[in-house]
């Protein structure tokens, strides 16, 4: 059975109707330990700096694609990079 992280991340955003999807980036799985986790910190980061719904899915859905390929619970988790204003 496929993993389901592996068919990407689906949302819908507070002020929509429409399902968004962001594919799953390619990765090799090494171990799935915190992968959802670190995808929904990701995306709440994403999202609570004003990010889209689909940005933010694609945030998280590269977190948790980087996360899979280590062994164990990530510590340091990626970071988004920032533009300054």
């Amino acid at each position: 059975e496929e993993p389901e992280g592996r068919r990407g991340a689906w949302g819908v955003g507070p002020d929509s109707q429409r399902v968004r999807h962001a594919a799953a980036p390619p990765a090799k799985v090494v171990d799935p330990t915190g992968a959802g986790d670190v995808f929904d910190a990701a995306f709440l980061d994403a999202w609570m700096d004003g990010a889209t719904l689909d940005a933010a899915l694609a945030s998280g859905a590269l977190a948790g694609a980087a996360a899979v390929g280590q062994v164990g619970v990530t510590t340091e988790p990626p970071r988004r990079v920032r533009s300054e204003p």
